[in-house]
């Protein structure tokens, strides 16, 4: 069997904590865990990557010779809301019937959807960063029905966001030109979700600060070997 993995830098190597809220590497790379099972993983997934990223790797890269492709699905507001730069790559008017950000959050994960169709015989999809939205899942999809965290922490449920400040950036910019209602209200939902997101990795031995750690890759890795019967 030979596997791709495609997602961010969670999926591309674990981490662990430092002082002063940095992280190095951990122990941990898809790559070698499946190695030790005797099965080859190619592991193209790009740190601070979005979905849009994912599926440029994807059209680029020979999948043919793929049995399983694994998808780590990533905050879908990557797609425009550029991370490094910390603005807006352009401000997508296909989005102007969302009435709030999760509507848009969810039609930015349709369209991601859609265009993976093209592999669903082949995709396992994760929520790795971001959960998944099952509600408009293709039924031709294989997927893990709960998030990375949610796998970690079983009481914990995950929301699609990572950073309070950039999912504010993307409320903020949209309620200018939409009439949306309840805008503060909305940033109240939003923030207590992602804090308390936050707050669970930075608690928890099992992530560094802000990406998986070694328990939460061997967490990952068994979910996997049960999905693919592996082991």
């Amino acid at each position: 069997m030979k596997i791709g993995v495609f997602g961010c830098s969670w999926s591309f190597q674990s981490y662990q904590k430092l002082p002063d809220g940095k992280e190095t590497s951990g122990s941990y790379t898809f790559q070698q865990m499946f190695s030790d099972h005797g099965i080859e993983c190619v592991n193209l997934s790009k740190p601070a990557g979005s979905n849009n990223d994912i599926l440029h790797r994807l059209r680029t890269t020979q999948t043919q010779s793929f049995d399983k492709i694994i998808i780590f699905q990533t905050d879908p507001l990557r797609d425009i809301f550029d991370r490094q730069q910390i603005n807006f790559q352009t401000i997508d008017r296909k989005l102007s019937s969302c009435q709030n950000i999760d509507q848009i959050s969810e039609a930015l994960l349709l369209e991601f959807y859609q265009k993976l169709l093209s592999w669903s015989n082949r995709i396992l999809l994760i929520g790795g960063l971001s959960k998944i939205c099952q509600e408009i899942l293709p039924s031709s999809f294989s997927f893990v029905d709960r998030s990375w965290t949610e796998l970690v922490c079983s009481d914990f449920s995950d929301c699609y966001y990572e950073w309070y400040e950039m999912t504010e950036a993307v409320i903020d910019q949209y309620s200018m030109h939409l009439d949306w209602i309840d805008v503060d209200s909305m940033k109240f939902k939003v923030k207590k979700n992602i804090y308390t997101k936050n707050k669970l990795w930075q608690d928890s031995n099992s992530f560094s600060w802000c990406h998986p750690g070694d328990g939460a890759y061997q967490t990952m890795f068994t979910q996997l070997c049960k999905q693919l019967r592996i082991g």
